[in-house]
């Protein structure tokens, strides 16, 4: 590419709202909202080139909810699921120094570290995909938009 393009300049991120939630994702990255498939309707923000990538899902609950409860609603769905599929489940994990329930997904050809977070009345499930290379810790744009979700009235 053009010299001026190597730079490595700092990345600019931007708030994307989307339901009842808003979180920081570098600007630059497509964002695409996938409501077929399986899994629920959730928003994608890939990288040019496809990954890394960040998948945003998110459930209003009737009640304020906690973490403990968020940990109980998620490992019943995590039990059923194929063996190999979810691992290292943590109903005490953190993120960016962010209290979460994490675990990870194994798909052919990509792992998706998730973090599942609370804010409110509103649970807030930030993925961070990655090819399946060895697992390398989580770039700055994933402890970015875990650190930056919450909800939005």
């Amino acid at each position: 590419g053009p010299w001026w393009a190597r730079d490595a300049a700092p990345t600019p991120w931007v708030a994307l709202t989307e339901g009842r939630v808003t979180i920081e994702v570098p600007a630059g990255w497509a964002v695409q909202r996938i409501t077929a498939g399986p899994g629920s309707a959730r928003v994608q923000v890939s990288a040019p080139g496809g990954v890394p990538a960040l998948h945003l899902t998110q459930s209003v609950t009737s009640e304020p909810a906690s973490l403990p409860d968020v940990a109980e609603s998620l490992r019943p769905a995590i039990d059923v699921a194929p063996s190999g599929v979810f691992v290292d489940f943590r109903a005490d994990g953190e993120v960016g120094g962010r209290p979460a329930v994490t675990y990870r997904e194994l798909r052919a050809g990509s792992r998706t570290d998730w973090a599942v977070i609370v804010d409110g009345d509103v649970r807030i499930a930030v993925g961070c995909q990655t090819g399946r290379g060895p697992a390398e810790r989580l770039g700055e744009e994933c402890l970015r938009a875990v650190r930056s979700a919450r909800a939005v009235p």
